[in-house]
């Protein structure tokens, strides 16, 4: 029987998932913790989702149902924030599905709310059955306050306290002490306006956290589905990506390479958003040439701080860097089509998942 606090509140923003939800929910319903609360967040879905989450409540008493109009994935979840009764808070998104110890585990892991969050290692399915597997450190981690400013960093770009790249910033591999979030009245911008949600979420909550922990336990399943690939493209990302850069600058204290990662973080965003923009369907390629003629007109690539880039990476990833600092749009476009179409290497990096919300 649900406890009157229940132990974790897991947020589930809801929006053209219909093939997906019940394996989602599966997973969420069947968890070895009992004591949690499912919270579905109907987003407007155009689907049948919302009938679906009804039905669900109907089936099990743990699970509350939010229908609102559609905002976004930022704002989905924050709708969950508002209600939410839980210790700790989870993420999940829909379309993927979490092993049934994982809430458990992670709740054993706080140590008696001891910790302010912990995360866990996950899995990326990217065909059925077939598995990347990603997780920030190999054993048992645990940071304290002292450390927090520079973890936070870690986000954007490794440090002395990584053993691999940068953290992992999605929000959906762990927990989060509700007391914290609710102290801090911390909720999440929408990822319309502010390229990446999670980023800005993680770096105020870290800044703020006293005690946090890693455990390498492969626990949540990220989902490379194939109907959420797509080559459509929105190009106000590019401006979404510039007002991350400016939200950065910020909320994160001065330090030594702040600057450096935050500008390195935002290049490298640039990067994949104009790899998209080559390959969307979308969009013809005289629009493209047109959006990258005035992308590159654009006065932040002279405030750019990454120079330090030319020591840490080769020199085609700074060479795009170059081209849009120079404002030559036309080799810009000839040098990503080469990159992406010839030098084939790299083309399987181009097949990020977006997922089927957006």
């Amino acid at each position: 029987m649900l406890s009157i606090i229940p132990k974790i509140s897991i947020i589930v923003p809801c929006y053209n998932v219909e093939k997906y939800l019940e394996r989602c929910l599966l997973s969420l319903v069947n968890q070895t913790l009992k004591e949690i609360e499912i919270i579905l967040v109907d987003d407007g879905s155009p689907d049948n989702c919302p009938a679906l989450c009804d039905e669900w409540a109907k089936k099990d008493s743990r699970i509350k149902v939010i229908h609102k109009t559609n905002g976004g994935l930022g704002y989905a979840r924050n709708s969950g924030l508002d209600i939410a009764k839980g210790e700790y808070i989870a993420f999940v998104d829909s379309d993927d599905y979490v092993d049934t110890r994982m809430y458990e585990l992670l709740y054993n892991a706080t140590e008696k709310e001891k910790h302010d969050v912990v995360f866990c290692g996950l899995r990326q399915e990217t065909t059925q059955q077939s598995y990347n597997f990603i997780r920030d450190y190999d054993r048992p981690v645990l940071f304290t306050a002292s450390q927090m400013p520079r973890l936070a960093l870690s986000f954007l770009h490794k440090t002395e306290l990584n053993t691999q790249t940068r953290l992992f910033m999605s929000v959906w591999h762990g927990i989060y002490k509700r007391e914290l979030i609710e102290k801090l009245h911390l909720r999440f911008y929408s990822e319309r306006e502010v390229l990446s949600e999670d980023l800005p979420f993680q770096i105020e909550f870290f800044k703020n956290a006293q005690s946090v922990k890693f455990i390498p336990d492969y626990l949540y399943t990220y989902c490379l589905n194939a109907c959420s690939l797509t080559h459509n493209f929105k190009l106000n990302k590019f401006n979404a990506a510039i007002n991350l850069r400016k939200l950065l600058y910020n909320i994160i204290p001065n330090h030594t390479d702040a600057s450096y990662f935050i500008d390195i973080e935002f290049y490298g965003r640039i990067r994949y958003l104009l790899a998209d923009l080559i390959l969307a369907n979308n969009i013809s390629f005289k629009e493209k040439q047109k959006f990258i003629r005035e992308l590159c007109k654009k006065k932040e690539w002279n405030k750019l701080n990454i120079s330090q880039g030319y020591q840490e990476y080769t020199w085609k990833y700074m060479k795009q860097y170059e081209l849009l600092k120079a404002n030559r749009s036309t080799c810009l476009t000839l040098f990503i089509l080469f990159d992406k179409y010839i030098n084939k290497r790299n083309f399987k990096n181009l097949f990020k998942k977006q997922k089927t919300y957006l």
